[in-house]
């Protein structure tokens, strides 16, 4: 994998992550509105990605989800 590809792959994992931590606080504040506005738009983001790379959507759904976990670990 090129650096440049490498860099664009971890932005795109680093927008998932960041796209879960959002819906995420929406749900720990009960914001049902709030949240399901902001899964449709995670869950429209995996679609994109997925078409684009040809990635199934689970796998990169578990690819943010770990991102995001690791972001939670840096932020303690």
């Amino acid at each position: 994998m090129s650096k440049e590809t490498f860099e664009i792959r971890d932005k795109v994992v680093e927008k998932g992550a960041e796209k879960i931590k959002r819906y995420e606080g929406a749900l720990l504040k009960r914001d049902k509105e709030e949240f399901n506005r902001l899964h449709e738009e995670y869950v429209a983001f995996l679609d994109q990605v997925a078409a684009v790379t040809g990635i199934r959507d689970r796998e990169l759904d578990r690819c943010f989800l770990n991102r995001h976990l690791e972001n939670l670990e840096k932020e303690k």
